[in-house]
């Protein structure tokens, strides 16, 4: 069963990260794991205006097995262009992470 783990969170610049560097989502404020099956997930709660306010305006994406993910208002990842409500969709292959920059309002889709 595939797996998928979306954090929100902020750029720590100030040794946060495991190694003593650097962590982009050294402030997680947000965790949601999506379970794609055949099918598109959609994380259930949008980043809020708040949270973003707070710095926390970069979505770690990270994958169990191969997935295409989207981000947006109501995002749609089969999609091969943008629209004003989801990004293109964009491959995410299995055993790897992505950060991607989210703003207000939008939440991650991934689809196997």
């Amino acid at each position: 069963m595939a797996r998928v783990s979306v954090e929100i969170g902020g750029v720590s610049l100030n040794g946060a990260g495991s190694a003593g560097g650097s962590s982009i989502n050294g402030r997680c404020v947000y965790q949601e794991e999506l379970v794609p099956s055949g099918t598109t997930a959609t994380m259930v709660t949008a980043v809020t205006a708040a949270q973003i306010s707070a710095g926390a305006n970069i979505a770690r994406i990270a994958t169990d097995t191969d997935v295409y993910f989207a981000v947006g208002t109501s995002p749609d990842p089969t999609l091969t262009t943008s629209t004003g409500a989801s990004s293109a969709r964009r491959l995410l292959s299995a055993g790897s992470s992505i950060e991607q920059v989210i703003a207000a309002g939008e939440k991650v889709a991934v689809h196997t």
